[in-house]
């Protein structure tokens, strides 16, 4: 029972700093609307989970001028996962676990992405899972089965996306032996094949489609970039990746910045839920400060660009953290209450035009309907 009280406590002071926080400067204001907006998903950042950089002695979260909260659940279940969760945020409606950006009755549900799409706005997403994983492929793809990665896969061809940046490359493998197609792609590279990958395909049709770092980062005024960096997952901070997601970040607004029209920009700190479900506290900690990195980069555009909404949010929380003491700014002492997703709202961060809106106690559904309004009037 204490415990709950202590939990609770934290969510009211999360909220009374969302109405009585400094409300920023003039570019903040209601009247003004985003020409580019940057979404950033910490997959199981909770309030526990921000509670913990917090008091470790980061200050980026300080610059948030409008803070909230956030309800989490899927149409049917309480405890969303990453796909309901997800769509919720992508779409502004509800459907159940495991739902790629379709209703729970089948109907495909229309993205934020493919309405910036229609605004003639660049998009991309920044991810360390597969691109194919479930919250990456709720903006773009529409399949019944979160499991499906290899038809999730397959939806990069209607290029609602026009930077993608993760890892997967082994989803991108699959043949098409279409004889209009092979014939199309030989013609192209100037080769003999009898069949031709999906990665081949995307290069055929004008995407750059890179493998390493090195050759993500070189990229200069591509328009249609296919960076799949891992055959699986990127790995994770603790394995020793030699790039953080802000530098991934950082090139991705790069790119998407030559669009006079403005982007969409999807960011996810995806490995942060897994470190939650294998209770690790080793790996859980880097992944939450590599998460903020993205964030410090997307202030720093939004501070120069002046013209650019930054909400931070999370799908779900994971693990049930709980924060039993420490020093402040020092070392904290966790525990975990669960190996699975929990219930329990998490934190929503706004900076720049149109931050006033993601303010107090909200529903993901409407967070969803928010960022599209906002894509649909500018």
């Amino acid at each position: 029972m204490k415990k709950f009280w202590v939990l609770l406590g934290v969510a009211f002071c999360v909220s009374l700093y969302a109405k009585t926080g400094k409300q920023g400067s003039p570019e903040q204001t209601k009247s003004v609307l985003p020409k580019n907006i940057i979404l950033l998903i910490g997959d199981g950042f909770g309030v526990s989970h921000l509670s913990v950089r917090v008091l470790l002695g980061s200050s980026v979260w300080k610059q948030f001028s409008f803070v909230g909260l956030m309800a989490t659940y899927a149409e049917d279940n309480l405890v969303t996962d990453s796909a309901a969760g997800g769509t919720a945020l992508s779409t502004g409606f509800g459907t159940k676990n495991g739902f790629i950006a379709m209703s729970s009755t089948g109907e495909k549900l229309t993205t934020v992405m493919e309405y910036a799409k229609k605004r003639k706005k660049a998009t991309g997403l920044v991810v360390t899972s597969t691109v194919t994983h479930a919250t990456p492929a709720v903006f773009y793809a529409h399949e019944s089965s979160r499991a499906n990665e290899n038809a999730i896969a397959l939806w990069v061809t209607n290029e609602t996306m026009d930077v993608m940046v993760g890892g997967g490359l082994s989803y991108f493998g699959y043949r098409f032996t279409n004889e209009e197609m092979v014939k199309a792609y030989s013609a192209w590279a100037g080769v003999e094949t009898n069949s031709i990958s999906l990665a081949q395909w995307m290069a055929y049709r004008g995407w750059k489609v890179v493998s390493q770092p090195g050759d993500f980062f070189a990229l200069q005024k591509e328009r249609k970039i296919l960076a799949l960096l891992a055959y699986g997952a990127l790995p994770s901070v603790a394995q020793g990746r030699t790039y953080s997601l802000g530098e991934l970040t950082s090139k991705a607004l790069e790119l998407l910045s030559q669009e006079t029209n403005g982007f969409f920009l999807m960011v996810e700190g995806s490995q942060i839920d897994w470190a939650c479900h294998d209770n690790n506290v080793t790996n859980l900690f880097p992944e939450m400060a590599d998460f903020e990195t993205a964030v410090e980069v997307a202030l720093d555009f939004a501070k120069k660009d002046k013209n650019t909404l930054v909400v931070v949010t999370a799908d779900h929380e994971t693990g049930g953290l709980a924060l039993l003491g420490g020093v402040r700014e020092k070392f904290i002492r966790v525990t975990f209450a669960s190996k699975d997703h929990t219930a329990a709202l998490v934190p929503i961060l706004a900076y720049g035009p149109g931050a006033d809106g993601f303010t107090g106690l909200l529903e993901n559904t409407g967070v969803g309907q928010k960022l599209i309004e906002l894509v649909q009037r500018r």
